[in-house]
């Protein structure tokens, strides 16, 4: 028994995010004059399993229409610590898998995009899920501290949904 309990402990819990969600994109700073726009994601169970994934499918509307689509999978390579959010292929180049950590409840990944660094961290509180990107320019570093100014911030804020076909 204890044992068992010792071992409950020990494992991190994963979320349960799976299902239909719905809500609102929004940029800090606003972007002027730019419309609504509104989201949905539709995540299957979270992969428990080694060398699985899971649907997360991320859709953008403009006034109702699709302006599109980021058809991602979360995925579990070896190990509960080894998650990456798998894109697929890009025009640029080949498939990318951009690793991602679980601290707690909230989701983790930070990745390099041209001369960009973005720290994407999502989390489910009350049932609300939040997804904040926050984007930074990356300047070149060497022994000293590196000071960078933030860009902006995306926040994607989500309510569970009965609508839709979930994953």
């Amino acid at each position: 028994m204890i044992t068992a309990l010792l071992l409950a402990a020990a494992s991190p819990a994963v979320p349960d995010w799976s299902g239909h969600w719905e809500g609102t994109l929004i940029n800090f700073p606003e972007r002027g004059r730019a419309p609504p726009i509104t989201i949905s994601r539709d995540i299957g169970p979270w992969p428990t399993q080694d060398a699985t994934c899971t649907p997360f499918v991320t859709t953008y509307r403009e006034a109702g229409v699709v302006k599109g689509v980021k058809d991602y999978k979360l995925c579990r390579g070896t190990g509960a610590d080894d998650l990456y959010i798998d894109e697929g292929a890009v025009p640029e180049g080949p498939d990318v898998r951009l690793p991602a950590r679980l601290f707690g409840d909230t989701l983790v990944s930070i990745f390099k995009y041209r001369d960009l660094l973005l720290l994407v961290s999502t989390r489910t509180v009350g049932g609300i899920m939040t997804e904040d990107i926050v984007t930074a320019k990356d300047v070149p570093t060497g022994d000293a501290v590196v000071q960078l100014n933030g860009r902006s911030l995306q926040r994607l804020e989500f309510r569970r949904s009965e609508k839709g076909d979930a994953p």
